[in-house]
């Protein structure tokens, strides 16, 4: 999805950290467009070849030991609080102009996200314009929180019944509603600092216990600073979304040891004065509802995942309770759905054991794990 875009916007963010920060990034060698490649095969980079081993392999395959998890932490703690003086006054994808001998880098359009390039991929629905860089967090977060209620009204299989309807269109109200409370009011505009939305592990190549290059920088954009120092969710292997109980423990040790450091390699740089950025994201994580706020504000097909919800539907639940009149927007979801259904039964693909299904997501049986195949077409 949006090819020659990603490549232009990775290349100008690529160069401008080179150019600015100290994070190992792999030195462009060639890069163009669709024209520019002879072979006519879209657009294209050509980075160095790096030599290593892949850190989100490393990290979690269970053999590393508390010594490396503590250098990896305090090597990428060091690369958010690079990331974090990368200022900005608006928030959009980087242009980049080498019309001059040096180049020179803008913010001219609104962010390309991964949830935006996810939802066309996935869901097939397209809500990037490229309209004008957002000048304010809160305008920044509505807008996400507007998209959310389209993504559910224009994907035709975006709910399973009407009672899946209902809920997932009073919990985008409800998202919609809440969200200036989680606008810090100092950082409301600005500055704004350089958040990439696939800043992981699995993007890192480490040897000898260093990190020596970071990559995939296409979904990076300037963005709010609550973003970038949001806990991290990449401390654990699994998503947010798909935690129990027990994983959002294992997480909140991770975490405390992470932000410590952070803590520590803010120090040596401010030397006396407030610690801001990691003081930011402890607020992130001990504010009632923050950290949850912020995972949904990125997930698309995991944003009803019922534990992100608990804590807002439980002391917003007057306001939950508010939204439960919807019947005109339910009623045409409805029958969207079920055209969708119609349209798409004779093509639907199943994996099956004998007769029957092994899996059958479009299928509204209640039994469909063990029902007869053919009743499915």
């Amino acid at each position: 999805m949006f090819m020659e875009k990603k490549v232009r916007d990775e290349v100008a963010v690529m160069k401008y950290i080179k150019s600015t920060t100290s994070i190992p990034v792999p030195d462009i060698i060639a890069f163009g467009t669709a024209e520019d490649n002879v072979g006519g095969f879209g657009p294209f980079m050509i980075t160095e070849f790096v030599v290593g081993d892949n850190l989100g392999v490393k990290l979690f395959d269970g053999n590393s030991n508390l010594g490396f998890e503590e250098s990896i932490y305090r090597q990428i703690a060091g690369f958010l609080l690079q990331l974090s003086n990368c200022r900005f006054d608006s928030i959009g994808s980087l242009s980049m102009d080498i019309r001059a001998d040096q180049p020179t880098w803008s913010v001219r359009t609104g962010p390309l996200t991964l949830a935006i390039n996810e939802l066309l991929r996935g869901g097939g629905v397209d809500l990037y314009s490229y309209s004008k860089p957002y000048t304010s967090t809160s305008q920044y977060f509505l807008k996400i929180a507007e998209q959310k209620l389209v993504h559910l009204l224009q994907q035709q299989n975006s709910i399973d019944d009407r009672e899946d309807a209902i809920k997932k269109l009073n919990r985008r109200r409800l998202f919609t509603s809440i969200t200036p409370q989680f606008v810090c009011d100092k950082l409301n505009h600005g500055p704004f600092a350089r958040v990439c939305d696939d800043f992981r592990p699995g993007n890192m190549i480490v040897r000898d216990g260093k990190i020596v290059a970071v990559f995939d920088w296409e979904w990076t954009y300037a963005g709010p600073l609550e973003l970038l120092l949001s806990p991290p969710r990449w401390l654990c292997k699994d998503w947010p979304a798909v935690w129990d109980s027990g994983q959002q423990a294992g997480y909140g040790a991770k975490f405390k040891k992470f932000v410590g450091i952070l803590q520590q390699e803010e120090m040596k740089i401010v030397k006396s004065g407030p610690l801001i950025m990691s003081k930011l994201m402890e607020e992130s994580w001990s504010q009632g509802g923050k950290f949850e706020y912020h995972q949904l504000l990125g997930e698309v097909f995991l944003f009803d995942e019922d534990w992100l919800w608990e804590r807002f539907e439980a002391d917003y639940v007057t306001q939950v309770q508010k939204y439960l009149d919807g019947t005109g927007i339910i009623e045409t979801k409805l029958a969207d759905f079920f055209g969708y259904l119609a349209m798409s039964g004779p093509m639907r693909v199943f994996d099956f054991m004998g007769s029957k299904c092994s899996y059958c997501w479009a299928c509204l049986d209640p039994g469909w794990m063990d029902h007869d195949i053919r009743g499915c077409v």
